[in-house]
């Protein structure tokens, strides 16, 4: 009896050791030495409660996981339509590049998230009455849908637009095709893009 109350308190000695120390030991077994009497003890398992490092110092699991996101965290961008608004400045213009809400036709309909894409169209001077016909300007092109950004704007705006008598005098274009180059959001989105460009 005594012999037993010994290995008992033994074991629970270690056990406490062990959790101090952060350790779990599994599959305990008991038994004496031989011709002592005294408790001997075997382990199957040991484990820390950490991950070990590789010979390195760099810890592969954490790193593939890593890796793995990265791979997945594009996105795709699927676009259903794209929309430029104009915004006329001055009420004598209003029109002459059209209304003030036109559909783009010329964009990719799908792109991969966090990748750069173009949108082109077509810009006249088009006055509906005849003293309307003045040169207009095309500045300040923006993009307002949250996440996408405008690159660059090809040419450079302000981009000047003469009336048609004027271009038939070699004085000016009265057309001028517009490319911009876009920054899609590097997360998966499925809608509408909305433009923007100041007439003046």
């Amino acid at each position: 009896m005594r012999r037993n109350i010994i290995v008992t308190l033994f074991i629970a000695v270690i056990s406490i050791a062990a959790i101090s120390f952060g350790f779990v030991i599994q599959n305990i077994s008991v038994s004496t030495l031989p011709g002592t009497g005294l408790p001997s003890l075997a382990t199957s398992t040991t484990n820390s409660g950490t991950q070990s490092p590789t010979s390195e110092g760099i810890n592969t699991q954490t790193i593939a996981t890593t890796e793995s996101a990265l791979v997945s965290s594009g996105g795709f961008v699927t676009l259903t339509q794209v929309i430029l608004n104009l915004n006329y400045v001055q009420a004598s213009i209003e029109s002459a590049a059209g209304p003030v809400q036109q559909e783009v036709s010329n964009f990719p309909p799908s792109i991969e998230g966090g990748t750069q894409f173009k949108v082109s169209f077509v810009m006249s001077n088009n006055p509906t009455l005849s003293e309307d016909e003045t040169s207009i300007s095309l500045s300040n092109f923006v993009v307002t849908t949250p996440g996408f950004t405008i690159v660059s704007v090809s040419p450079n705006p302000p981009v000047t637009l003469v009336p048609l008598i004027q271009s038939s005098e070699g004085l000016g274009n009265v057309s001028a095709a517009i490319t911009l180059t876009i920054q899609a959001p590097n997360y998966t989105y499925d809608g509408s893009l909305v433009l923007g460009v100041t007439v003046s």
